[in-house]
């Protein structure tokens, strides 16, 4: 290649010799040919020859990818993100409408922040890291019973910049029917891949919101007439179970007809249910000290009788 620069020095068109003088910053002239390269011919060079050869490695572009492949999400029960309090760094803010966020993913989890929180989703994504979505100082929960209208309506309130006046907060209650976008905070795990997350995520709600029933409905529908009367309507009035199975099943139930014939204790019967004695016949006993005394005696001296 030296051979060649030192040849062609006087073309700067050629891209060998304008990348080899001009870019890298070498002079052909300072440069010495050993002598057994000296009578060696120049081969064919073409620029393409020195061109860094492309890697076959794949280049995975983490920040600017919008490829869903492979990458899926779901609301988790069982995990979630660990945080010493609600002062846990965030990694994405959120303004979504409460009611949209309940139509989408049913009903909250109970909060583990405490007061400064009503709600929270837990999520884990295919990769097995955790994520959490909560709001945050949004209720009376936390800032407390709301005053008198006039309270807030005053002049000195009202000079004061919007995000300083004081307001009126929303009840639990109606927090959660609000249609108007509220901030919710989400915390994950340290490497996690929150981009993906929250385009699955954003898709999801876009989603529910063409939906005509919510997630609640959706699942009721299903699997509605397998919940249990405690997990079920708290309106509808429960049936006490009296009957005990050990009165109503026995062993032979169980057994085959040749375990029957073998059975060495005969018979199987029911155990009878224990009866409750009528507390309207019955009468209260008083007995003394000395009354107990004479018994005891007088049992002490049959016990003897019988044993001479």
């Amino acid at each position: 290649m030296v051979k060649y620069v030192k040849k062609n020095q006087e073309n700067i068109g050629d891209a060998i010799v304008y990348d080899f003088t001009q870019i890298k910053g070498f002079d052909p002239d300072l440069i010495d040919i050993p002598e057994e390269f000296e009578d060696l011919p120049i081969a064919d060079l073409k620029p393409k020859d020195f061109a860094r050869r492309k890697s076959n490695k794949k280049l995975i572009r983490t920040r600017t990818a919008k490829d869903m492949g492979n990458y899926d999400a779901w609301r988790c029960h069982d995990r979630s993100v660990f945080t010493a309090d609600h002062k846990h760094p965030n990694v994405a803010k959120f303004l979504i409408a409460p009611s949209l966020l309940w139509k989408c993913f049913g009903i909250p989890d109970h909060p583990s922040n405490g007061i400064v929180s009503t709600g929270e989703y837990n999520f884990e994504d295919n990769n097995l890291d955790c994520f959490k979505l909560f709001d945050y100082k949004q209720t009376d929960l936390f800032h407390g019973i709301n005053r008198e209208d006039e309270y807030y309506t005053n002049p000195r309130n009202m000079r004061k910049p919007h995000h300083k006046r004081k307001r009126k907060w929303p009840t639990v209650e109606e927090f959660w029917d609000l249609d108007e976008p509220v901030e919710f905070k989400l915390t994950a795990d340290e490497q996690s891949d929150v981009r993906r997350f929250k385009r699955w995520f954003k898709a999801t709600l876009k989603a529910a919101v063409t939906q005509e029933i919510g997630f609640e409905e959706k699942i009721m529908a299903k699997h509605g007439s397998k919940v249990d009367i405690c997990l079920g309507d708290w309106e509808e009035k429960g049936v006490l179970n009296r009957d005990m199975a050990v009165h109503k099943l026995d062993a032979s139930q169980f057994m085959t007809k040749q375990e029957l014939k073998e059975y060495p204790f005969g018979h199987v019967e029911l155990c009878k249910p224990p009866v409750m004695f009528d507390l309207s016949k019955a009468r209260r006993v008083v007995m003394t000290k000395e009354e107990l005394n004479l018994r005891e005696q007088e049992k002490e001296a049959l016990a003897k009788e019988a044993g001479s």
